[in-house]
């Protein structure tokens, strides 16, 4: 899907589930706390530019006090830009190894759930998708189990200088799930086989 819009819009839409707690916006949400070394950091001015170049130009955070809320399905629709104060969920480089993603210093990746405010979801499916998980007892209105996508904003440049990116490369999908951090499909088919095969 997301190859799909890379390649006939160009553009990545916006309003993005965010992952962060409007409480709290330091705060990764994720079974309500910090979990899998789950990070959040601010942009700079040319981050968010690099985002909004390729559509993305605010988020929706997740309202942990309201009283139907669930970690999943029902982020709040609290939303906000991309401004250089707001904090957004970023990876670390042991984070951006475990994903298959270059990991050397520079590299600056952020997280972006597929919710349901997404702006261009409707267009492409009628539901964001999520990820249930195989852990016994845990399912996705417990834990945040969103589908997400991972955009990388900036890189050390051949002088050894970090350098933002004028447009904002998209790399992969992945999603950030009960406690675990930031997996690919890849990694849990991978944790699957280990269990059923018993290695």
């Amino acid at each position: 899907m997301m190859q799909r819009v890379q390649l006939e819009f160009g553009q990545f839409g916006t309003d993005f589930d965010s992952g962060v707690d409007t409480a709290d916006t330091t705060t990764p949400v994720n079974d309500a706390g910090v979990v899998g070394g789950i990070q959040t950091a601010p942009l700079t001015a040319d981050e968010a530019a690099a985002l909004a170049a390729v559509g993305i130009t605010s988020v929706v955070d997740h309202d942990a006090t309201a009283a139907d809320y669930n970690v999943t399905f029902n982020i709040g629709a609290t939303q906000r830009g991309l401004a250089d104060t707001e904090p957004v969920i970023t990876l670390t480089a042991a984070q951006a190894d475990g994903i298959f993603l270059p990991s050397a210093d520079g590299e600056k990746y952020v997280w972006f759930g597929i919710g349901r405010d997404w702006s261009l979801l409707g267009s492409l499916a009628p539901e964001p998708p999520v990820h249930f998980g195989d852990t016994a007892g845990v399912l996705p209105d417990e834990v945040h189990s969103r589908f997400g996508i991972i955009m990388q904003v900036g890189a050390n440049n051949d002088a050894g200088t970090y350098e933002e990116f004028e447009r904002a490369e998209f790399r992969r999908v992945s999603y950030c799930i009960d406690g675990e951090g930031f997996e690919t499909g890849d990694n849990h088919i991978e944790v699957y086989w280990e269990e059923v095969s018993g290695q």
